[in-house]
């Protein structure tokens, strides 16, 4: 893996208060100085760009909640580290989404970007039914809108609906929109066909969805992606546990990585550095 902006905050937190190494060069001055101009000790100081580095990373992930009953109280607590440790978005099954309308009023919480997912996980049901539930999370607030397609739209002999079905969710999203799709069945072929169709659509993003899948096929799957990629946001949504793999994920040009852990990786980010400028609930 490159060297990244987690590598950068593990040599920031873990040097010497009087010899601070920043790209490979000695600089004794430069935390201390900040620290004397205002008026706090170096440790603080440390401390508060360690977390400036933590939630750009977190930054580019997003913490899903499609499966797991959550009570109020949960999703409030989890919302507020979301915004707390600056994770990208927070995407909800529709059902979710009167409770963290709820949420979001009580708390001020208006700068979090909250997403429905349609039709997960396999995106099966009519098309018509699909219209319904976009056009009442739309009516609810929602930021953005993100709505499963069933593989079998990637046939030869499907792809005019395709075509169709991307250009009506284009026009009825007025908030940020994109598809989703299972990627395990994928082959570069009807990748590539999913990318030229999207290119064309008004759709922002495409988000591919892996399930239950080894480390060495979803590899395989990434560079394919990778390949492929052009203008479009490409998201990932997996069962990731570690920001090691969020990060290694975002090395192959993936712009957001969509994982019910996201909360979890940063509280263990934040542990990892003993970061004291944030309080999670």
């Amino acid at each position: 893996m490159k060297k990244n902006n987690l590598q950068l905050a593990n040599q920031l937190i873990n040097v010497d208060e009087d010899k601070q190494k920043i790209n490979g060069e000695t600089d004794a001055s430069v935390f201390g100085e900040i620290a004397r101009l205002t008026n706090r000790n170096v440790c603080s100081v440390i401390d508060e760009c360690a977390f400036f580095e933590v939630k750009k990373l977190m930054k580019k992930m997003g913490n899903v909640i499609i499966r797991y009953p959550k009570k109020d109280s949960s999703l409030e607590k989890t919302l507020f580290n979301c915004r707390e440790l600056n994770i990208g978005e927070t995407l909800l099954s529709p059902v979710y989404i009167p409770a963290c309308k709820r949420q979001v009023y009580k708390n001020n919480l208006y700068s979090e970007f909250v997403g429905a997912i349609i039709d997960f996980p396999f995106g099966e049901s009519l098309y018509k039914s699909k219209v319904a539930d976009i056009k009442a999370c739309i009516k609810s607030g929602v930021d953005g809108i993100t709505v499963m397609l069933p593989t079998m739209l990637l046939e030869k002999e499907n792809i005019a609906e395709l075509k169709k079905q991307v250009k009506s969710i284009g026009k009825l999203c007025p908030v940020q929109a994109g598809v989703a799709i299972s990627a395990e069945e994928l082959d570069y072929d009807k990748i590539k066909v999913l990318f030229k169709i999207i290119e064309k659509s008004k759709l922002q993003f495409i988000t591919f969805v892996f399930g239950a899948i080894s480390k060495e096929k979803l590899g395989e799957k990434i560079e394919i992606i990778q390949k492929l990629k052009d203008k479009k946001q490409v998201k990932v949504l997996a069962n990731v546990e570690s920001i090691e793999e969020v990060l290694a994920l975002s090395d192959f040009g993936i712009d957001r990585v969509l994982t019910p852990y996201a909360e979890e990786i940063g509280k263990q980010v934040v542990k990892r550095f003993d970061i004291k400028s944030v309080k999670l609930h």
